[in-house]
């Protein structure tokens, strides 16, 4: 009897352990399911960021060329009167193609920070993910291995308790049996 309601207890402990345990899994799912909602967000607000930076940088560009411009038409001005006008607008030409080749490297470093930016986060989310879920199946695998125990030692503390009770009986039918047979003999 002892041995059944034991072996019902074992298999109830057993049942809710693994409800507890679909429970945690199925909550770090949600948790999971949530972060990857809010993922675009936190990616629209770093976009910002960087596009904010793109532009400064742009605008600081914009108004070196602007100065840079001015001075060389000024030198030109006071510079040199015997200087051609094909000279000067050589000059601005030459100018302005570095500043379009200096916009398009601006532009093509905005793109790739973007680029690398959403890589990181996405496998930077990914990551920590895999090892939550990694962490928590340790922690849930470790949990069962030391029910299991658990039960298997109150399992063999129970056996042996029968053990000892089953030979405390014996002990006492055999002694009885002595103290009964002496009583028998003692009687005639």
């Amino acid at each position: 009897m002892r041995n059944e309601f034991t072996g019902k207890q074992h298999q109830t402990e057993i049942a809710n352990f693994n409800e507890y345990s679909n429970r945690r899994q199925k909550e770090l799912a949600k948790r999971h399911a949530l972060s990857q909602k809010q993922f675009p967000k936190n990616i629209k607000m770093k976009q910002a960021d960087i596009k904010r930076q793109h532009k400064e940088a742009y605008n600081t560009q914009t108004r070196q060329y602007k100065a840079l411009k001015e001075k060389t038409r000024l030198d030109y001005l006071y510079a040199s009167t015997n200087g051609s006008r094909e000279e000067l607008d050589l000059k601005l030409k030459t100018l302005k193609d570095e500043q379009r080749r200096k916009f398009d490297l601006l532009y093509q470093r905005y793109e790739e920070t973007i680029r690398k930016m959403l890589d990181q986060q996405n496998f930077k989310l990914n990551t920590d993910q895999e090892r939550e879920r990694t962490s928590l199946k340790t922690i849930l695998d470790e949990d069962q291995r030391n029910l299991l125990s658990l039960q298997e030692e109150s399992r063999h503390r129970m056996e042996q308790q029968h053990l000892d009770e089953r030979k405390q009986l014996e002990k006492n039918i055999e002694e009885r049996l002595i103290e009964f047979n002496k009583q028998v003999y003692v009687e005639p």
